[in-house]
Formats: structure tokens, C-alpha cells, sequence
């Protein structure tokens, strides 16, 4: 309870608080909107852990009963990057790792399945209409022009040219090529965008690759 109240009071700070939505898992949070303007923050565990500290703090200050060392403690780890959070934060990642906690497509799996797709005597070059992805160094080439693409720019292609045909949500592209990170829609826009610009398909009326659908997401094609 405390918690939505909380997510409901922050929404409420901005002029757009019913585009704000917090998406933990299956679970969102807050004002949830499939707009394109809707802002998403995925929750990780450093965030969860971050605000059960925030709240436990702000009960227990004035509580003369609680003993001042906790209160330390707690102090500590109510900061943004807090000394106290990060060990522990360390340790889930550990356990996720060993234990196989983590669900979702990992960034490195998309791009060896988008590459295991491709035959194996095929070249590093993949065509895309006419300019030439080189996996190996991560780059588009053009006649003898060179663009190199920027790590999520690339991943984002990548994850792009496995799905191609299909429309990919905002979502799907937070849970696959940010998972586990605090990132909003705007960020993610801003990376189609840098791909947009390095595929040179500019022109919102005529898409030559990514196509916006309204409300739903992107469609990447290869005519």
C-alpha cells in the first residue's frame, strides 16, 4: 500500500503524471498507457531495495525505540548509489547468474541466434537492402563508406533483424536489449532513432526499414 501510494504521489510531480508507469516483472505500477509519449521505468532490484530503505527511514527516524545504528544503516542506504545496496545488489546478480534467476532473453543470445540463423559458410557481411552488416566489427557499410554502430545500436539491429516482420514493442525492447535497467521510452526512441539515421531511413512517411506503428511499436523490414 505504502508503495503505490508513493508511486502515485511521484507520478503526480510532473504536468505527464498519466503517462508515468513503473513495470516490476508482470506487474506495472502507476499510470500505464500504451501512448507513444507513456513513460516506462522498469524496477530492478537495486531500485526495490533502494525505496523499501527510503520508506523504512523516513517510519524510523523520530522513533526513539530504534537504535542509531540503525538508523545509520538505513541513512546509507537511502543514497541514490549507496555503499550499503551496491554489496548486496552484487550478490543478487551473483545468485541470478548461478542460479539461473533471469528469465529473460539476454542481449548476447539474441545476437548469436540472429547470427546462428544465417548459414554457417556465410560471410561476417549480412546484407540489409544495400548496405552490408559486418558482425564482426559491428559496422555498416555503404560503397566505400563506413558507419559504426553503437554497442545498444548494434544490439538493437540485431535484436531488429531476428524479429524482423513482426511489431516489437517498447516493452519487449526494454526486457531485451535493457534488461534488469532503469531506462525510459525516451532513451529507448533515442536509439531507434541513431539506428534510423545510420540506415539512412529518415523519412517518417516512407520507412525504409523501421516503420512506427501507433500505439504498438516498431516493424523492421528488409525490402
Amino acid at each position: 500500500m505504502r508503495f503505490t501510494v508513493f508511486v502515485l504521489a511521484l507520478s503526480g510531480f510532473t504536468a505527464k503524471a498519466q503517462a508515468h508507469c513503473f513495470s516490476l516483472g508482470p506487474a506495472s505500477y502507476g499510470f500505464c498507457s500504451t501512448a507513444p509519449d507513456a513513460v516506462k521505468y522498469q524496477l530492478t532490484w537495486i531500485v526495490v531495495l533502494w525505496l523499501v530503505a527510503v520508506i523504512s527511514y523516513g517510519k524510523l527516524l523520530y522513533n526513539p525505540r530504534v537504535h542509531l545504528l540503525v538508523k545509520v544503516v538505513l541513512f546509507l542506504a537511502s543514497f541514490p548509489v549507496s555503499p550499503v545496496l551496491t554489496p548486496i545488489l552484487a550478490l543478487l546478480h551473483y545468485l541470478e547468474r548461478r542460479l539461473g534467476w533471469h528469465h529473460k532473453t539476454d542481449v548476447n543470445t539474441v545476437n548469436n541466434s540472429a547470427k546462428s540463423d544465417l548459414p554457417s559458410e556465410a560471410p561476417p557481411l549480412t546484407r540489409l537492402g544495400e548496405f552490408q552488416l559486418d558482425t564482426m566489427t559491428q559496422s555498416l557499410h555503404k560503397n566505400n563508406n563506413v558507419t559504426q554502430l553503437e554497442p545498444k545500436v548494434y544490439q538493437l539491429l540485431a535484436y531488429f533483424f531476428e524479429q524482423q516482420g513482426r511489431v516489437i514493442s517498447l516493452e519487449e525492447l526494454h526486457q531485451n536489449i535493457w534488461p534488469g535497467q532503469l531506462v525510459t521510452d525516451t532513451a529507448v526512441r533515442r536509439t531507434v532513432s541513431k539506428l534510423r539515421q545510420a540506415l539512412e531511413d529518415t523519412d517518417p512517411q516512407n520507412p525504409r526499414f523501421i516503420r512506427s506503428v501507433m500505439k504498438r511499436g516498431y516493424q523492421f523490414t528488409i525490402n
